[in-house]
């Protein structure tokens, strides 16, 4: 499982919504501390919760800057291949398809590279 700093888990055994804290490696494995509502703090094993919600950061400006740079590289891209298709002799419908399609698949990739959560495997 991977699980970030900021995610909302579940605790098995109670049914207890928590906040993960942070993550400590200990000889014997991982040791999540969550912070709850009613509870308190709690430290339970990986193995004792299930994943509920993944934390998203705010975008900050160098982030914006660099999804803004690879969205304009997945544009170029995509017009590139269309006209390449479309000069093969390819219909105009069949360029825009292979643009759009080639702009979603690389700008969504490079997208999803760029503003992953950091997880740590536990």
């Amino acid at each position: 499982m991977r699980i970030a700093i900021g995610d909302v888990v579940r605790v098995r055994s109670d049914q207890t919504l928590g906040m993960v804290v942070s993550i400590t490696n200990t000889g014997g494995g991982a040791v999540l501390h969550l912070h709850t509502n009613g509870r308190g703090s709690l430290t339970v094993s990986p193995r004792a919760v299930e994943h509920v919600a993944r934390v998203r950061d705010r975008m900050s400006t160098p982030r914006a800057v660099v999804t803004l740079v690879v969205i304009v590289i997945a544009l170029v891209i995509a017009i590139a291949n269309g006209n390449e298709i479309h000069g093969l002799g390819a219909a105009p419908l069949m360029s825009v398809f292979v643009a759009f399609a080639s702009f979603l698949t690389i700008g969504g990739l490079l997208v999803h590279v760029v503003n992953r959560p950091r997880t740590v495997r536990v």
